[in-house]
């Protein structure tokens, strides 16, 4: 699908230094918007991934470490975008999306936030045009106007099929992060009543 016409520039900004699905998304999304705009990417201090953008990312930029509130690095937000001039700027996950949805009254901006999980966060609700990466995830987002739903994209590996295990097993995919609750899933499978493996 074609950008509008209007758009060249494109600012797409994390708040996350980590590495998970909506980090990912986003590096993807940048790699491939190069190959046809004028693509740069603004992220926190001591990102974990800076190494992940392809050599048509036109900049990665890193904004000063901080909370969402912090007055230096709002400063140093709105610096950026008076620098890229970006047509859109496209916001990954909660709290970039707060960030540029606050400095948009000093430097007004076209706004896109996506949306990557199902906990409800309000700020969604007040910026004018919001994607989600699934049904589930629009479910959870109570904004006054339409919400796209866009699916991340995928390039799907190949998997042998393995012979049926002898023990009934329990395969749990996910990166380990405390919210996603692997600790419980060791404790409730280790107190199964009956002899399961958990991979």
């Amino acid at each position: 699908m074609p950008a509008p016409p209007d758009v060249r520039r494109v600012l797409l900004v994390s708040g996350s230094a980590g590495w998970g699905g909506a980090e990912k998304a986003m590096v993807d999304l940048a790699n491939a918007l190069a190959e046809r705009l004028e693509v740069y990417v603004l992220v926190p201090a001591g990102t974990r991934y800076l190494d992940r953008f392809s050599e048509a990312v036109r900049e990665v930029r890193t904004l000063r470490p901080g909370s969402r509130r912090n007055p230096l690095a709002l400063a140093d937000l709105v610096r950026h975008l008076r620098d890229v001039e970006p047509d859109v700027v496209h916001t990954h996950a909660e709290k970039a999306t707060e960030m540029v949805h606050r400095v948009r009254r000093v430097r007004p901006v076209r706004q896109l936030a996506t949306k990557h999980n199902t906990r409800r966060r309000a700020i969604f609700s007040r910026v004018q045009w919001v994607s989600a990466v699934s049904e589930q995830v629009r479910a959870s987002i109570d904004h006054p106007h339409e919400v796209a739903v866009v699916y991340d994209g995928i390039h799907p590996r190949p998997v042998a099929p393995r012979p049926k295990p002898e023990t009934f097993t329990i395969v749990a995919v996910g990166r380990l992060d405390r919210y996603k609750g692997f600790d419980r899933l060791i404790r409730a499978v280790a107190e199964l009543p009956f002899e399961a493996v958990l991979e």
